[in-house]
C-alpha cells in the first residue's frame, strides 16, 4: 500500500486556518490523513519499527503539530479513535524522543472523556517516558497511577497489565534504592494476583532475584533466580529462560565467580539463537555485552574488545545511548589496560558525549559523567608522564 503522506506544512496550515483561507472540507481531509496515518504505520512500531521508521520521523512535525492543535470537539473521526492516534503517537515520541507532550495531552483527553482504562494506558506511557529519561521517581508515580486503575478491572487483559505495572513499579522502587523489606513486601502483594499463573509468578520471582543482588544478597537471588528459570521452563518460555539466565549470570559476575558468569550467559546465548532471538539486533547486543564483559574479567581483552565495538555499533544504530555510552567505557578501559591510552581518552570522551546527548541530569548520570571524566584525566595524566619519559 503507497503510505500516505501528508502535504500542508505546520505553520502554512495553521496561517491558513487562522485566516480563514483554508475550506474546512481541506482542513479536515489533512486531519483524517494524520490520524489514518498514525493508525497505519505508528501501531506498527513495536513489530515492524525499521519499516516504519523513516515515514514517521519524515512527518513528526506534521504530526505533532496537528495532534497539539486540535479541539478535540473539531476532530473530524470519533474520540475513541482520537485517543487512540494519541496514544500511539505518544509511545512513539516517547521511544524515539523520550518527549512526553503528547501523553500529557492523551491524558487530558482521556480524562474528559471518562475512559479509565485509556487514561491507566497513558500514565503507562509517561511512566515509560520518564524512565527512559531515568526521572524514577515520576515513572514510579505514573506506573502506580496506572497500577491502581488497571487493578479495578477483572478480565484477563487488565490483570495482566496491573501485573506489568506491578513489575515495573518494583523496579523504580529498586532504582530509586528503597529498602529491600519494602519491594518484597509490594512482590508479595503481586504474588496475590497471580492465581495459578506460573508464568507470571515465575517474573515476580525474577524480579526477587535481581532485586535481592542489589543488595547483597547474592545466595537468595541465585535461588530465586533459578526457582524463576525453572518456572519459564515449565510454561514453555524459553525467552524468558534466556533472560533469567543472563540475570544469574550477572550474579556470578558480582560475586566474581567469572567462569559461572560466562558459561550462564553462553548458554543464554544459545537458547536465544534457538529461538531466534538473537535476529532481534539490539537483544543479541545486549548478550554480547554480557559475554564481553565476562571476556574482560578472564582477561581475554582482544575477543571482548571485538564484541564491545559490534554493540556498540547495534546500539548507535537503535538509538540506546546509555548501552552506546557503557560500550565506549568498557573500552576505553581496555585501551588504558593495554596502554594505548589516547585510544582509551577517546573511548572515554565517546562515552561522555552518548550520556551528554541523553541530557540525563540525575545524580546517576551526573555521577557516571563525572566518573568518565576522572577515567579520562587518568589516562591523560599517565599518557604525560609516559611522555616525560
Amino acid at each position: 500500500m503507497t503510505p500516505r503522506i501528508l502535504s500542508i506544512l505546520p505553520v502554512v496550515q495553521s496561517f491558513m486556518h487562522n485566516t480563514d483561507q483554508l475550506a474546512k472540507e481541506v482542513f479536515q481531509n489533512v486531519h483524517k490523513g494524520c490520524y489514518h496515518f498514525i493508525l497505519d504505520h505508528i501501531s506498527q512500531c513495536e513489530d515492524h519499527p525499521q519499516d516504519v521508521q523513516s515515514l514517521l520521523i519524515t512527518e513528526d512535525r506534521n504530526i505533532q503539530f496537528i495532534l497539539l492543535n486540535s479541539n478535540p470537539k473539531n476532530v473530524p473521526i470519533s474520540p475513541d479513535r482520537h485517543a487512540k492516534c494519541l496514544l500511539y503517537f505518544a509511545i512513539y515520541s516517547g521511544h524515539r524522543w523520550r518527549n512526553s507532550d503528547i501523553s500529557k495531552h492523551a491524558l487530558s483527553l482521556a480524562r474528559s472523556s471518562g475512559d479509565q482504562k485509556m487514561v491507566a494506558h497513558v500514565f503507562f506511557v509517561l511512566a515509560t517516558t520518564y524512565g527512559r529519561k531515568r526521572a524514577y521517581d515520576t515513572a514510579e508515580q505514573f506506573f502506580s497511577e496506572s497500577y491502581g486503575l488497571f487493578s479495578q478491572f477483572t478480565n484477563s487483559d487488565s490483570r495482566q497489565q496491573t501485573l506489568e505495572c506491578g513489575l515495573l513499579v518494583a523496579r523504580c522502587k529498586l532504582l530509586l534504592h528503597q529498602p529491600l523489606e519494602l519491594i518484597i513486601e509490594f512482590l508479595q502483594s503481586l504474588w496475590q494476583l497471580t492465581a495459578k499463573d506460573d508464568f507470571q509468578k515465575a517474573r515476580i520471582r525474577a524480579m526477587l532475584g535481581e532485586c535481592q543482588r542489589h543488595h547483597g544478597q547474592f545466595s537468595e537471588a541465585l535461588d530465586a533466580l533459578e526457582e524463576a528459570k525453572d518456572l519459564f521452563e515449565k510454561t514453555g518460555r524459553l525467552d524468558k529462560v534466556a533472560e533469567t539466565l543472563g540475570g544469574i549470570s550477572d550474579v556470578y559476575f558480582v560475586t566474581s565467580q567469572f567462569d559461572k558468569s560466562l558459561a550462564s550467559i553462553q548458554e543464554a546465548r544459545e537458547t536465544a539463537k534457538r529461538l531466534g532471538i538473537a535476529s532481534t539486533k539490539t537483544t543479541a547486543a545486549h548478550m554480547n555485552f554480557k559475554h564481553a564483559w565476562c571476556l574482560v574479567s578472564l582477561q581475554r581483552d582482544t575477543e571482548a574488545m571485538s564484541i564491545f565495538q559490534e554493540c556498540l555499533s547495534t546500539f548507535e544504530s537503535a538509538g540506546e545511548l546509555s548501552s552506546a555510552a557503557r560500550c565506549f567505557k568498557h573500552l576505553g578501559m581496555i585501551h588504558a589496560r593495554q596502554g594505548n591510552l589516547h585510544d582509551a581518552c577517546v573511548a572515554y570522551e565517546g562515552a561522555i558525549a552518548k550520556l551528554t546527548e541523553l541530557a540525563d541530569t540525575t545524580v546517576e548520570g551526573r555521577h557516571e559523567i563525572m566518573e568518565l571524566e576522572r577515567l579520562k584525566e587518568e589516562a591523560k595524566g599517565l599518557g604525560a608522564k609516559l611522555a616525560i619519559r
